[in-house]
C-alpha cells in the first residue's frame, strides 16, 4: 500500500506575522486589572515591533542589493540608481508603506544624488550688486 503524505503549505513569514498579530488582537482578555491588561498589550505590541524590525532589516539589505544590482550592470549613473529605486517602488510610496527618504537612509552616498550649488543665492548676489566703498574724510564728509 502506498503511503500518502499530506504536503504541508509553507507560509511566508508575512503570513505568520499577519496570524501572530490576528491571534494577539482576537485572544480574550482574561479577568485582570487594567494595569495588567496594558501590560500585556504591551509586551504584544513590543513582539510585533520586534517581529517588523526584522522585516525592515530585509527589505533594506534588498534594497542595498538592488543598488549594487544596479551598479553592476550600469543600468543608470552611480548618482541616479536612489531615483531610479524610488521610481521602482513608486506604488509602494504611495500606499505610504514606505518613503523617500527611508530608500535614501538605506543607501551609501554613492548612490544618492548628489546636489551642485551652481549659483549664489540671490541675496548675496544683491548684496554684492549694493555693496559700494565709502570713502569719509577727516570732517566727516563723504567723498566716494
Amino acid at each position: 500500500m502506498i503511503e500518502i503524505k499530506k504536503i504541508r503549505k509553507r507560509r511566508t513569514s508575512s503570513e505568520r506575522l499577519k496570524e501572530l498579530i490576528d491571534t494577539m488582537l482576537n485572544s480574550p482578555m482574561p479577568k485582570q486589572t487594567p494595569a495588567d491588561r496594558i501590560k500585556t498589550v504591551v509586551v504584544d505590541l513590543k513582539a510585533v515591533i520586534d517581529a517588523l524590525d526584522k522585516y525592515f532589516a530585509s527589505a533594506k539589505s534588498l534594497i542595498l542589493k538592488l543598488a549594487r544590482l544596479l551598479d553592476e550592470t550600469k543600468e543608470c549613473k552611480q548618482s541616479l540608481i536612489c531615483t531610479r529605486i524610488k521610481e521602482m517602488l513608486a506604488d509602494k510610496i504611495k500606499e505610504g508603506k514606505i518613503t523617500k527618504k527611508w530608500i535614501e537612509r538605506c543607501l551609501p552616498q554613492e548612490y544618492r544624488r548628489s546636489y551642485v550649488k551652481s549659483e549664489l543665492c540671490s541675496l548675496s548676489v544683491r548684496a554684492k550688486k549694493l555693496e559700494k566703498i565709502i570713502i569719509v574724510d577727516n570732517e566727516g564728509k563723504t567723498i566716494a
